[in-house]
């Protein structure tokens, strides 16, 4: 017998009639059954014993009675399965932009689609409301299990736009350059992250257990809870250093400390946030720390924090580290949510427990505020809960800070910057992609003309093709490839996979000697919802095609979005903005949104480096330029105050009664060029009596520029 026996994927029939779980079986294994029934000469019956499915069930799809391997008990759907399959691509897709619809949203546009496509499930829908029913999207999401309705997280434009890939793996780039040339690359001690955050004394769940019908309360401290701010610094080994607690006030107590974490500094605000005062201070302790603690004094320690502005212009701090051996480095902008350590893993969990903990607290207080002098008893056991080493490690491996591993990020991170994403220009890595891909098109047709111009693909390779194939290849939406390939790695990585793939291909046309006979499938090779025939298509597809993957990927615009199978070819004829029966797709409804991106018209650092000699340079030329502009800024605010009261003076000498309210206004209103000679307020050169001290243009006065030293006019001369 050639069959195995395999699990199940699904619950097996449960015994008695009553309760019998129909469809129960795989589809998976059906699959997989009417495969080995075709390509060998087993009994029927012991395929279905070996492949857990029901006899009949099988004979019925052997014999051409019932036609694919699903399950087809119950009603038929609205919507065939290739529109549903669109509306999931779509519905995911503006999900990984940002902009996810709600459930009104998708009832919506649903019937927005049969209405512009004319469907006959048209009159099964609500024509008032213009939406489809609630069980149609509950019935609609139980079939893709891939959508969930969820809460969804706030996240600004800025950030959406500054996440992408181009500039993270420039920073990663610069990054990996330092630690290697520090020499601290295997040293997690030396690799430091700092940051702060903000703990609100105010305590309200998401969600409670109440009466029906009623409003719930929940008692708080007070209308509005008080800042804190915490700035903790830790390394990639899992060391804590100095611990900075800033309360809102004037002047520090000592009360205020008492069961403080050990080496915690409370320091006080007029805002209770950070400063650079404060932050120079407790640089200052940090550097103490690292000489008390290191052993090794001749390597350098990296300091990773955000680009505050009391952290890349505060010159002092910046300073001080520079002189003790730290290189401070900042992350690239509005990528902190998910580059910063902290912010990744540290903070997140000391917010829950602090949460936990202040509820509480007012509830065993009876509604008590937690002062200044309660607040170490609720926060030190939260930071003793939360400030552990395996936190810290898994918050810089989740970064891939250490060890340096940017492929951690995952490509979801990347999807909201799709929307303002633009094309690059061409680089050499683009071009060596092309070459090598080209070279990979002419490998490829030789592999071919082996098999005597058979482009299909024998099945004794597909365990090596399998590997690389995701599950509902022919639905594969990429949107977002529309950004360029522009990092080498990346490139290397796709030329290195389509050159293996094109060699095995043709090793095992070689081996097969160009027969295509189907061999026994193996239950362990054979992947959920992937045909032989689409598999076959895509080979075929990269093997004939002389363009290469990195071009195929590319989009055009982010508006049309393009899709693509897993070697990078277009698919035209399963394409999801074309599903045959309809005219109109969800995306000609609901274009997804684009925005030209912010352009930002003030100077930034030259330098992510915060401690070298060319961001030093650029804070010496702002420090200048703001001296100037200050002093022209005041320089302009004493001439237009002296011409206003000397305009103010002239209009009182006149005569009251014949001078009306609204002409004195008018006359401190045009004060800013107004000439005492010419009784004009005209833009020209002017010049300031020494004696009275008001203006008059040189013309009136017959002067010009040249004519240098103090003036005196005729009244006071």
């Amino acid at each position: 017998m050639t069959a195995r026996c395999v699990e199940p994927d699904t619950a097996v029939q449960n015994s008695g009639k009553q309760h019998v779980k129909l469809n129960s079986w795989s589809e998976w294994n059906m699959k997989c059954a009417i495969q080995e029934f075709m390509t060998t000469k087993c009994q029927l019956r012991t395929i279905a014993r070996a492949w857990q499915v029901p006899k009949s069930t099988l004979e019925r799809r052997v014999k051409g009675k019932v036609i694919g391997h699903t399950h087809l008990l119950g009603k038929t759907t609205y919507f065939t399965k290739a529109q549903e399959l669109q509306l999931e691509q779509f519905l995911l897709d503006m999900a990984r932009r940002g902009f996810p619809l709600t459930e009104r949203d998708v009832r919506y546009l649903a019937y927005q689609f049969a209405l512009k496509n004319s469907l006959t499930c048209l009159d099964k829908f609500c024509a008032k409301t213009e939406m489809t029913g609630y069980y149609w999207l509950k019935g609609f999401l139980s079939r893709h299990p891939m959508l969930s309705v969820k809460k969804p997280e706030g996240l600004s434009a800025a950030r959406a736009s500054a996440m992408n890939k181009p500039v993270v793996n420039n920073w990663f780039n610069n990054y990996e350059k330092l630690l290697s040339d520090l020499n601290i690359k295997e040293l997690p001690s030396h690799v430091w992250n700092l940051d702060e955050s903000g703990f609100q004394d105010y305590f309200v769940p998401h969600r409670a257990v109440g009466e029906s019908g009623a409003p719930l309360y929940n008692v708080t401290g007070g209308e509005k809870g008080e800042h804190v701010t915490v700035l903790p610094v830790f390394n990639a080994i899992g060391e804590f250093g100095p611990l900075m607690v800033i309360f809102k006030g004037a002047k520090t107590k000592t009360d205020w400390a008492v069961g403080s974490p050990p080496n915690s500094l409370v320091r006080c605000s007029k805002d209770g946030y950070i400063n650079t005062d404060l932050f120079c201070e407790f640089g200052e302790q940090f550097v103490k720390f690292i000489k008390d603690k290191s052993s090794d004094a001749s390597r350098k320690h990296v300091l990773l924090m955000d680009g505050h502005g009391s952290h890349v212009y505060n010159v002092k701090f910046l300073s001080t580290m520079k002189e003790n051996g730290i290189e401070v480095v900042c992350f690239p902008p509005h990528t902190t949510h998910v580059l910063q350590p902290a912010d990744k893993a540290l903070f997140k969990a000391a917010k829950s427990k602090w949460e936990e903990a202040g509820r509480g607290f007012v509830k065993a207080t009876g509604g008590k505020r937690i002062t200044k002098n309660d607040f170490f008893k609720v926060f030190t056991p939260v930071w003793e809960k939360v400030a552990t080493v395996g936190i810290c490690q898994s918050a810089f491996r989740a970064t891939g800070l250490f060890p340096c591993n940017r492929s951690v990020i995952p490509e979801s991170a990347f999807m909201p910057s799709v929307t303002t994403d633009r094309e690059l220009c061409d680089t050499p890595a683009a071009a060596v992609v092309t070459e090598q891909c080209a070279t990979l098109s002419t490998a490829s047709e030789e592999a071919v003309a082996t098999t005597g111009g058979s482009t299909e693909m024998p099945l004794v390779c597909q365990d090596l093709v399998q590997a690389d194939v995701p599950e509902n290849v022919e639905h594969r939406n990429v949107a977002g490839l529309d950004r360029e390939l522009c990092d080498t790695a990346a490139a290397a990585v796709v030329t290195e996979h389509c050159a293996t793939l094109s060699i095995a291909s043709a090793e095992a046309v070689v081996t097969t000697g160009g027969s295509t006979e189907m061999p026994l499938v193996s239950p362990d090779l054979v992947q959920a919802d992937v045909s032989v025939s689409v598999l076959q298509e895509e080979v075929t597809a990269c093997a004939s095609s002389s363009v290469s993957p990195v071009e195929c990927s590319r989009s055009s615009t982010s508006e049309d979005l393009k899709v693509t199978n897993s070697c990078g070819q277009p698919i035209a004829s399963s394409s999801l903005c074309t599903v045959s029966g309809t005219t109109v797709s969800f995306y000609d409804i609901q274009k997804p949104p684009t925005r030209q991106r912010h352009t930002v018209k003030r100077k930034r650092p030259p330098s992510q480096n915060l401690t070298s000699t060319e961001h030093f340079k650029f804070l010496s030329e702002t420090s200048t330029k703001k001296k100037t502009e200050k002093k022209k800024k005041t320089d302009k605010g004493l001439k237009c105050k002296s011409v206003k009261n000397d305009c103010q003076k002239s209009a009182n000498k006149c005569d009251s009664k014949t001078v009306s309210k609204q002409q004195l206004k008018k006359n401190v209103k045009q004060a800013a060029w107004f000439c005492c000679v010419c009784k004009e307020d005209r833009k020209a050169d002017m010049r300031r009596c020494a004696g009275c001290s008001r203006w008059m243009h040189d013309e009136c006065l017959g002067l010009t520029k040249k004519d240098k030293g103090n003036y005196c006019c005729v009244d006071c001369d």
